[in-house]
């Protein structure tokens, strides 16, 4: 059983902004991504490839991210990774055209993101130790929240005439602005002792669990359906379906409210049927979201199939963080760090196949990856093996 206790006043705001944060930059991303494409002379390809490695970058952040989170300290961490999303939000909305500088723009973008997930998820495994609750899935509420509001404030701007430039120069400011009023929650950090073991020992250690191998395999399969859905669907409605970039951005939304609703939701759902069981049931939802949006002839199936794979993806990422967290209780850096490195791959992986796809098939037959990642997240539930205070392992 996991202990209780009183949270440090500031950690779970903290966590809520930074999650929230990195939700509105997917959330905006999606909608946003043709006109920016068009702007830097970027094709679907290089889109897709750039997108990957970008995240890539990651990989060396989760290796060392034991040893970064000791040096620095998690909520001093978190709060400049911030500042880097706001530079990467002024280079999106200002950046010159061409490869080169789109691709140095995706690099800082990756490493902001990447550093904001380390920092923030590491924060909620120590929040469920002390208090003994499952809030890895609300709390990632607040990402799938700011991807609402991210792809909600982008209809709003193209319904008045804004171009997507305005739109990342205001993410910018407000990133800038957040970032400011965060400062003082480095504070959680004081008391800290620096742990000077080898990082990427620390890294083995914790990838030699099989529990953990699988919770990045299930993280892995369940950021790749997001990323899919998010970047993918409103390039394939509006291009391989003639429906407007407005139609495109309410998909998103539909998409982020369900992700909110099933974060919500799932610590009594695991609750009520058990860790695998419920990621079965995800898998599931998933299959059927992804199979709704590529059906064609009706135009509002995309709409509920968007809502379906939301609400099918929503809980497996955070359950699988939850356990790597349990399984390795001692190193909660490492164990998100391992776990997210699959999430990374996902992350990475997915925009590379989903560009090559997109140009040499369809953006349709990119979406419909979303439901092979169904079916894997079912088969990759039955090698989760723990027992712990939020549920059955059953």
């Amino acid at each position: 059983m996991l202990g209780t206790g009183a949270l440090p006043k500031g950690m779970l705001a903290a966590i809520a902004a930074g999650l929230t944060a990195i939700g509105v930059f997917f959330g905006m991303g999606g909608p946003l991504w043709p006109d920016v494409l068009e702007s830097f002379d970027v094709s679907k390809t290089q889109f897709g490839l750039l997108s990957g490695l970008s995240l890539a970058l990651s990989f060396p952040v989760l290796l060392f991210g034991g040893r970064l989170t000791d040096a620095w300290g998690k909520a001093t961490v978190l709060v400049g990774s911030l500042a880097i999303l706001g530079v990467a939000s002024f280079g999106l909305a200002f950046g010159p055209a061409g490869l080169l500088p789109f691709a140095v723009i995706m690099a800082v973008r990756g490493l902001g993101i990447s550093l904001v997930d380390l920092s923030a998820n590491t924060m909620t495994i120590d929040a469920e130790k002390i208090t003994g609750t499952h809030l890895m899935g609300p709390l990632h509420g607040t990402f799938s929240a700011g991807s609402i509001l991210g792809a909600g404030a982008v209809a709003i701007a193209l319904t008045v005439g804004l171009g997507f430039d305005a739109v990342y120069a205001l993410l910018g400011g407000m990133l800038l602005v957040l970032t400011a009023a965060l400062f003082r929650v480095r504070s959680l950090d004081k008391g800290r002792r620096p742990n000077h073991e080898f990082p990427i020992q620390r890294f083995r250690d914790a990838f030699a669990s099989p529990t953990i191998r699988v919770c990045g395999l299930l993280t892995a399969l369940a950021f790749a359906g997001e990323i899919i859905v998010a970047d993918w669907t409103s390039i394939y409605l509006r291009e391989g379906r003639g429906y407007s970039a407005v139609f495109g951005a309410a998909c998103i939304v539909a998409f982020g409210i369900a992700m909110l609703a099933g974060r919500l939701a799932n610590g009594p759902l695991i609750r009520l049927l058990g860790i695998r069981r419920s990621i079965i049931v995800q898998g599931l939802v998933s299959l059927v979201g992804g199979t709704l949006i590529v059906i064609e002839g009706v135009q509002a199936f995309a709409l509920i199939g968007c809502f379906f794979a939301g609400l099918g993806l929503a809980g497996i990422g955070p359950t699988a963080l939850s356990v790597a967290g349990i399984s390795l209780p001692g190193d909660p850096a490492s164990a998100a760090g391992v776990t997210l490195a699959g999430g990374y791959v996902g992350l990475a992986g997915a925009p590379v196949v989903s560009g090559l796809i997109a140009d040499g098939v369809s953006p349709r037959a990119t979406l419909a990856v979303v439901v092979v990642l169904g079916i894997a997240v079912v088969v990759a539930s039955f090698g989760i093996q723990v027992n712990q205070s939020y549920g059955s392992s059953n």
